[in-house]
């Protein structure tokens, strides 16, 4: 598999110079280049991987989960060169080091032929990560170990059926000073967020910033409904800050 993030930085510089210059004609944004660059190579990286499955007889057996991390990065030196960051949130606030949708709600495909439904789009779904061990034990016929997961699973979804999740989803990020964060103000969220069904509350972890969004109805974060709703926002500051007092004490970052 390749990454560009798995070579050493001389290589990794070398390999971008090198290959942008095919993307020139594209754009005269260096940055959009490079990412030209390594999205193709990444493209068709995936694209051995999976043909390999295939001429292996192995497509039947074998389950394809492709996901992204996170948003697109925004670092501050884009702006300064007034040059616009590449990657697309598709409209929606926030990008790379945010925990508004930008940030972290990203595209996700499941293979598995013979078994999943192909061509299918599922935009109702909301699936996390932490879906994925529980979902994939079951449709792997794996036992999973008698724990309570985090997450749920979801295997009516990633058949073809959209479903709602019963569990609430929990989010953190920007804990000190150290941490990254986007090069715009209008994309940096408070460090807490929660999820619950088309409920979306972020808040800081000292109670501020408060912004309570019905993600129905305004998934670019815009209309920020804490007071029109104040009970649900109480309750999922409650919640929301429970969960944040359970989390380890990490060290101050030096």
């Amino acid at each position: 598999m390749f990454s560009v993030s798995g070579l050493k930085t001389n290589e990794n510089w070398v390999f971008l110079q090198e290959s942008s210059k095919s993307y020139r004609r594209y754009s005269k944004n260096k940055y959009r280049q490079q990412f030209y660059a390594v999205l193709d190579e990444f493209d068709r990286q995936i694209g051995r991987f999976v043909n390999g499955i295939d001429r292996m007889g192995l497509a039947e057996n074998t389950i394809v989960v492709f996901l992204g991390d996170n948003g697109p990065t925004a670092w501050p030196r884009y702006y300064s060169e007034g040059l616009q960051p590449p990657g697309s949130t598709a409209g929606l606030r926030g990008r790379k080091w945010s925990l508004y949708e930008g940030g972290i709600r990203e595209p996700m495909m499941v293979r598995w032929k013979g078994h999943l439904p192909e061509g299918r789009v599922d935009s109702e779904t909301v699936v996390s990560s932490l879906d994925l061990f529980p979902t994939l034990c079951r449709m792997a016929g794996v036992t999973a170990p008698p724990v309570e997961f985090d997450g749920e699973d979801l295997t009516p979804a990633f058949s073809g059926r959209p479903m709602k999740r019963r569990k609430d989803l929990f989010w953190e990020y920007g804990r000190d000073a150290s941490y990254a964060y986007p090069g715009k103000s209008w994309d940096k969220s408070p460090n807490l967020a929660m999820r619950s069904g088309q409920w979306k509350l972020l808040i800081n972890v000292d109670g501020s910033q408060a912004e309570l969004y019905n993600i129905d109805g305004s998934s670019v974060e815009e209309a920020n409904v804490a007071k029109n709703h104040g009970d649900i926002a109480e309750h999922m500051t409650k919640e929301l800050l429970s969960w944040r007092r359970s989390l380890p004490v990490l060290e101050p970052s030096r």
